[in-house]
């Protein structure tokens, strides 16, 4: 079953001997040859970081007479995504994603251990979200 007639890719961008692609063309090229165009795929182009997809989200949302939207996006994002995405006005359904769940749930630890990879990566994005929900609050995006 179809759960929505189009798709809309954002994200970040990077560097190729200096030039800036966006990552949301790069996988737009990509797919469309794959889902053979079942539904119309939009790119955000290169976006800045989750307040430009959201307005740029929000202009295409207008400019297509969507009534509401799925935004899928990683589990632990989700808040400060769904946060600022409302805020420009769209009804927005959630649909998180790519859940990080402990490495270590059933096995004892030792409570003072050094941190592992995973924990530290985990610690980081933990990090990201609160900064960046801090940020996004002083500038009124949330």
């Amino acid at each position: 079953m179809q759960k929505a007639p189009h798709l809309v890719i954002g994200g970040g961008g990077y560097k190729i001997h200096g030039k800036w692609h966006s990552e949301a063309d790069t996988l737009k090229d990509l797919l469309n040859p794959v889902l053979g165009t079942p539904v119309a795929v939009f790119s955000l182009g290169l976006c800045a970081d989750t307040h430009d997809e959201a307005l740029k989200t929000a202009r295409l949302a207008q400019d297509h007479q969507w009534k509401s939207i799925l935004l899928v996006t990683s589990a632990y994002h989700m808040p400060r995504a769904l946060a600022v995405f409302r805020r420009q006005g769209l009804q927005v359904t959630p649909v998180p994603c790519n859940y990080i769940t402990s490495k270590f749930r059933g096995t004892e630890r030792d409570p003072i251990h050094p941190p592992n990879h995973g924990e530290l990566e985990s610690f980081s994005l933990w990090m990201h979200e609160i900064v960046g929900s801090l940020v996004y609050r002083w500038k009124g995006w949330i």
